[in-house]
């Protein structure tokens, strides 16, 4: 194993290729549309990937709030559960 292989990678992948598949044109290459709306035609690997996509962040105090406010909906087993994870932070 490479020292490469043990590196943390940028691009993460969120769409699954077989999925993707069935848009394209009987290529690797899909007929998408843009942010701006319009027509495109790129790779399936280029499309379908964003550096970081995974990368987690800490939670905000807004975070926590929200969810206190949904776990209280909980019963108390799963609430109790819940609050167990918010301590860790």
């Amino acid at each position: 194993m490479s020292s490469k292989d043990l590196e943390a990678k940028k691009r993460h992948h969120y769409v699954w290729a077989n999925y993707l598949a069935r848009w394209s044109s009987g290529t690797k290459n899909v007929f998408y549309s843009t942010k701006t709306g319009k027509i495109a035609h790129d790779s399936m690997r280029g499309i379908v990937a964003d550096d970081y996509f995974y990368k987690t962040t800490l939670l905000t105090s807004k975070h926590v709030e929200l969810i206190k406010s949904i776990s209280r909906q909980s019963p108390d087993h799963l609430r109790q559960h819940h609050m167990s994870y918010l301590r860790r932070r």
